[in-house]
This record gives structure tokens, C-alpha cells and sequence, in this order.
């Protein structure tokens, strides 16, 4: 049976050529605040839940939620908690307005950029190796309980894709895990019904390669 891959990716080199939401909102703090609450638009966020989220210092989403809500895009709250030591504390909640005369069109504007960073994403990738299937998971597609951000089914230029990675890393501010199988390895795992490759497949995810048909016509003809 294969053994799984699970790397972190690390290097200096110059970053990759894909777009992000920064370029549109002008801070990664702020787009990465606009997309968390626009696809959580029914939740309400503390703001140290938020530093977590999206990665940035308490005192750069504080400025950020600070700007939102001048904007009328976010409403706030407080309420009061009791700490670890039973004293009570007030807390800040931030929501997104979707009442918002501007909401309609920021939640679209945001959409498609993240479409277009997705189809950027997967031209790069495809670049680096020959994919037959690739997909974004875990944290990448707004999920937590998925072993891996970033999974692969292929044979890939390892120096590329780590370079790669690490620039994706800094884009969402924390590093990418991701499990690259070649061809082989993925069809043992499929027909073993191995259950972190379904978890995957049939997991919460975002596709942007999918040649996995293609794959399996080309293991059936070498089987005749």
C-alpha cells in the first residue's frame, strides 16, 4: 500500500503569479475578513475568533473591522462573559449587514474573484507537473476537519509545487499541508476503498483539475 505524503511547503524564491483579493481591497487583512463573512454570512464573529481565522494580529483586524463598519458593511455587539477567573468581560461580536445597500454587489464581486483566483490557480498548477486530479480541502474551501488543504493526484515537479505552495501559504497566512499520490498509488487506494482518499473525494472541497475518467480509460487499456 502507498505510503501518504503529507509536506509542508518552504522556500524564498519569488512568489507565483496568481491574483488574490488584496489587489482588489488593497490589505490581505481586509479581503481575507470580506470573504470569511461573506461566506459565513449568518454568523456572528469575536474578534479574537477572527484574528484566528484569518490569520492577522488582533490590532490589524480591530483597524480593519473598525474601517467596515464605518462603511456600513459590518454591524457590532457587545456582550458580557465570565473569564477563566469568573470576572465578567465584555466582548465584541462583528456580523456581516446584509442589509447593506452596498451587500449585493460585494458579496458578487468577491465571489468571482475568488472563480477567477480559482481558474488562475489551476492554470499555475498545471504548469508544475501532469494532474489528474486537483483540489482544494480542509481550510483551503473553508473547512477544518480535512487531514490535508491541498491534495494531488499526479506527478508533479517537487521544487515548483513547494515554491508554489509556500507563496499560496503566505497568501492565506499559515502554511499549506498537502498529499500528492501519483497515478498508481491513487488507483491501489481507490480499489483498497482506502478511507482518507474517499474522505477526500467525497469531503467538502473545490476542484480545479479533474482528469480522473481520463485515468481510468488509461489504466483499463494497459490492463488488455
Amino acid at each position: 500500500m502507498a505510503i501518504e505524503k503529507t509536506q509542508t511547503a518552504a522556500s524564498k524564491t519569488k512568489r507565483a503569479d496568481f491574483a488574490s483579493l488584496e489587489h482588489l481591497f488593497g490589505s490581505k487583512t481586509r479581503s481575507r475578513l470580506l470573504s470569511l463573512f461573506m461566506h459565513h454570512s449568518e454568523r456572528k464573529f469575536f474578534v479574537r475568533e477572527l484574528s484566528r481565522e484569518v490569520g492577522a494580529a488582533l490590532h490589524a483586524v480591530r483597524r480593519e473591522l473598525d474601517n467596515l463598519e464605518k462603511l456600513m458593511i459590518l454591524k457590532s455587539a457587545e456582550s458580557t462573559d465570565l473569564n477563566e477567573s469568573g470576572k465578567k468581560e465584555k466582548k465584541k461580536f462583528y456580523w456581516i449587514d446584509k442589509n447593506a445597500a452596498i451587500f449585493p454587489e460585494l458579496q458578487a464581486l468577491v465571489l468571482k474573484a475568488e472563480l477567477f483566483i480559482e481558474r488562475n490557480l489551476a492554470s499555475h498548477i498545471a504548469r508544475l507537473g501532469t494532474f489528474y486530479y486537483v483540489a482544494l480541502t480542509g481550510r483551503l474551501c473553508g473547512g477544518s476537519d480535512a487531514p490535508v488543504d491541498f491534495f494531488l493526484v499526479g506527478e508533479a515537479n517537487s521544487e515548483g509545487l513547494a515554491v508554489f505552495l509556500k507563496h499560496l501559504g503566505d497568501e492565506v497566512g499559515y502554511e499549506i499541508n498537502y498529499t500528492i499520490l501519483n497515478s498508481q498509488e491513487f488507483m491501489e487506494r481507490k480499489a483498497l476503498t482506502d478511507r482518507f482518499l474517499f474522505g477526500i473525494l467525497e469531503g467538502k472541497k473545490t476542484v480545479l483539475i479533474d482528469r480522473l475518467a481520463e485515468l481510468e480509460e488509461k489504466k483499463d487499456s494497459e490492463k488488455k
